[in-house]
């Protein structure tokens, strides 16, 4: 029973599932970590363990943090967290979302 001054509870939960699903296959990867779920509001990803078999199956990064914002014309002093998402009414994203990317608020890719 949860005490009634109770209002909210914190989890930590591990999921596996086999590296077959993924591939080597990047959005896969991110869909199957994050998907719609990242959407539902206090819900961090801690940490993601990869076998080896799925390691050995990436380049490893291209460009770097710094080589994206510089492939995107970002100088140093104007960085902001970029945003990678499709604006969907499933998202949740409120129309000021939108309109504030238009007038140049935030950066897609």
């Amino acid at each position: 029973m949860v005490p009634d001054d109770v209002t909210e509870r914190q989890y930590i939960v591990q999921i596996a599932f086999p590296a077959a699903n993924i591939e080597n296959q990047i959005p896969m990867l991110l869909t199957a970590c994050l998907g719609n779920i990242s959407m539902g509001g206090k819900i961090k990803l801690l940490d993601l363990r990869m076998p080896k078999v799925l390691l050995d199956g990436y380049q490893g990064p291209k460009f770097g943090i710094d080589g994206l914002y510089r492939a995107l014309g970002i100088p140093r002093n104007k960085r902001r967290p970029l945003l990678n998402n499709m604006i969907k009414p499933c998202s949740g994203y409120p129309v000021e979302v939108g309109k504030s990317s238009l007038q140049g608020r935030t950066r897609w890719l």
